[in-house]
């Protein structure tokens, strides 16, 4: 019975991490206007985060499943994406020796949705 709940990403596609890849995207195509790239990536980085507590609370607190499903997916998406930037501007610092902690810290911070689904699931 298909009650309307279920979206396309459910039945095998993953169509919603284009669109994590395409806001992600511009989001990081305007920063770079006014930010080096670890800088615009620090700047992103909380957002994962925020989007998964934000589900959790949504999902605790009114008990429905549609919206926190897709907030769910985009925490997802955006900590795989921003993970993997990271680690990209992580290897970059180390090959030009320049510091890298903050980007360290920012590319953990970005990665905690995936810790904590693989932990939980």
């Amino acid at each position: 019975m298909d009650d309307g709940l279920v979206g396309p990403e459910t039945r095998g596609g993953m169509h919603h991490l284009i669109v994590s890849l395409i806001i992600l995207a511009l989001m990081l195509i305007i920063l770079s206007r006014f930010y080096d790239a670890d800088r615009s990536h620090i700047i992103v980085s909380w957002m994962p985060v925020t989007l998964a507590l934000a589900a959790w609370i949504y999902e605790k607190s009114i008990d429905s499943q549609r919206v926190p499903h897709a907030i769910w997916h985009l925490s997802f998406d955006f900590s795989y994406i921003l993970t993997l930037i990271g680690i990209v501007l992580i290897l970059r610092a180390f090959v030009q020796k320049r510091g890298m902690l903050i980007v360290s810290f920012a590319t953990c911070l970005a990665g905690l949705p995936i810790v904590a689904l693989t932990l939980l699931h």
